[in-house]
């Protein structure tokens, strides 16, 4: 290298060092915005959500709170710490139930369902940010979604407001999660649900079941996971209707609770249409968690304004 190169390395290298980092930081900013972009309508594939990763929010819904409801304890179906609900206790029953919703093919979901006059159970997200939506939002479907779905007796359960790990957060976080979503489902229909699943399946955790013991929740789990998650291509959803298919007992004696997700394409448009084709071949019938346990649909909510759940 002769000096006169070398002087002119030594000039421009901070200006080349600094070219590479602005593509850099560029591509990634490229990349990040395309990996999180909401979905705005259509499908949802594992591989964006792996289930769902949904931030914090602080947004609080509109409308008093409801943190000081009176939440007592009713019928026979254990609450909380008391035990974690897996299946049905009829035979002959099977509570299909589909968690993050709603979403687009949510409304597919019931009018099959509604085909056969069953009903179904929806664990609804209440913020739920990788779909750019709320479920109050007046502006958009959602809250009159809502509003069919309790009509028509379909169960709404929570599934919380954002979706997060509820044994990574503080109590004080779980306390929000639940009493958010319920501030929404009170905006859009009226009444705060009494069932709720945990997001990611995670319910071990000691001190999140007594929070929801004290919040008032009976907590459900399922005995047959359709891995619909897995499966959401026309290609592949076949698998999920083996799994089905295979756990559910010939003669109509069986129970279940089934987990399915309402946000993916290809259950409402093939899972959820071979369930009830064999649902109805081997006998059984669809209905709520509530109803295949026997407890009384006035027990699956809480009305923030009657004297019963205000404690008066």
């Amino acid at each position: 290298m002769t000096m006169r190169n070398g002087v002119f390395f030594i000039i421009f290298l901070p200006f080349m060092v600094a070219a590479g980092v602005l593509t850099y930081c560029v591509n990634e900013a490229q990349h990040n915005s395309t990996q999180h972009r909401p979905h705005r309508k259509g499908n949802v594939t594992h591989s964006d959500t792996a289930h769902l990763t949904i931030a914090q929010s602080s947004d609080e819904p509109n409308g008093q709170s409801l943190y000081n409801l009176t939440r007592p304890h009713f019928g026979k179906v254990p609450y909380g710490s008391e035990g974690i609900i897996r299946t049905c206790v009829n035979p002959g029953q099977i509570a299909l139930t589909f968690d993050d919703g709603p979403y687009f093919w949510t409304e597919l979901i019931m009018d099959e369902l509604e085909k056969f006059r069953f009903r179904g159970t929806f664990f609804v997200t209440g913020n739920n940010q990788l779909l750019n939506r709320r479920i109050d939002d007046e502006r958009t479907t959602y809250p009159e979604l809502l509003r069919r779905m309790h009509r028509r007796g379909h169960q709404i359960g929570s599934h919380t407001w954002t979706h997060p790990h509820l044994a990574g957060i503080n109590r004080t976080e779980r306390r929000r999660e639940m009493v958010y979503n319920e501030m929404a489902l009170r905006n859009a229909v009226g009444l705060v649900p009494t069932y709720m699943r945990p997001p990611y399946a995670e319910w071990r955790d000691a001190g999140m079941r007594a929070d929801l013991d004290d919040l008032g929740y009976h907590i459900v789990m399922y005995d047959v996971d359709t891995k619909d998650f897995l499966h959401n291509a026309g290609d592949r959803i076949e698998d999920s209707i083996d799994v089905f298919n295979a756990a559910v007992a010939e003669g109509g004696q069986g129970s279940y609770v089934v987990l399915c997700h309402d946000i993916r394409e290809w259950t409402a448009k093939s899972l959820v249409p071979a369930m009830l084709k064999t649902i109805v071949e081997r006998g059984y019938e669809a209905v709520t968690v509530g109803e295949c346990l026997n407890d009384p649909p006035e027990f699956w909510y809480r009305d923030p304004g009657s004297e019963r759940d205000r404690g008066e």
